[in-house]
């Protein structure tokens, strides 16, 4: 009787393993068909549902555009304007990329791809903006926003009166105009945009005087 128990339990076995071969085999063909260029033409009507099944499972890949004409740089910043209960206007910025060594970036190289993704999902903006909320001003600075057509005596106050009134969040980018002439273009025909695209607003509470 112990003969056909054991090949029963070897077929189940080899069952699983043939499932898990075909789950990722299936996987990785996904993987491919999500990785390959756009101008590939036979991929196309599938690579967007693909897509959205990979994003699902978090292994989307979606398109990789690091070339000419108009390649995709990750030189964003976030920006905060906050608005404290006095009415003054205080800002917040993520670190500026560009400007820190190597070994900071290398150190922080997941806080970097934190920004740099941020903009990318509405509910991650929410939850910020429920952090910058709490660590502002003891552990995230922030500097007043100055208008200069006040005068020296009206200027707003170096220190935020919390609670928080209003804030408003951003994502500041320089981006490469796609260029008209020749591909690539010459350097001297590049032409940049700065540009800044809301994120969120959010109206907190004021404390009452």
């Amino acid at each position: 009787m112990a003969q056909p128990i054991q090949t029963e339990s070897n077929q189940r076995s080899q069952l699983r393993l043939w499932c898990i071969r075909i789950f990722l085999a299936c996987v990785i063909l996904a993987i491919f068909v999500d990785t390959t260029p756009s101008f590939l033409a036979p991929f196309v009507p599938i690579r967007k549902p693909v897509n959205t099944i990979l994003n699902a499972m978090g292994l989307g890949q979606g398109d990789w555009p690091l070339f000419a004409p108009n390649p995709v740089i990750n030189n964003g910043t976030i920006v905060a304007e906050i608005e404290d209960q006095n009415q003054h206007r205080f800002q917040w910025n993520s670190p500026d990329w560009s400007t820190k060594s190597v070994w900071y970036k290398f150190h922080q190289f997941r806080q970097m791809n934190f920004y740099q993704r941020l903009p990318r999902y509405p509910l991650a903006c929410e939850n910020f903006a429920d952090y910058l909320d709490r660590a502002i001003p003891a552990h995230q600075t922030v500097t007043p926003i100055v208008d200069f057509t006040l005068s020296s005596e009206n200027l707003p106050p170096n220190d935020l009166m919390k609670p928080v009134h209003q804030l408003k969040l951003y994502h500041a980018q320089f981006k490469l105009v796609p260029p008209v002439g020749p591909i690539p273009p010459l350097a001297e025909d590049e032409f940049w945009s700065y540009q800044m695209r809301f994120l969120l607003h959010r109206i907190g509470e004021t404390s009452s005087k």
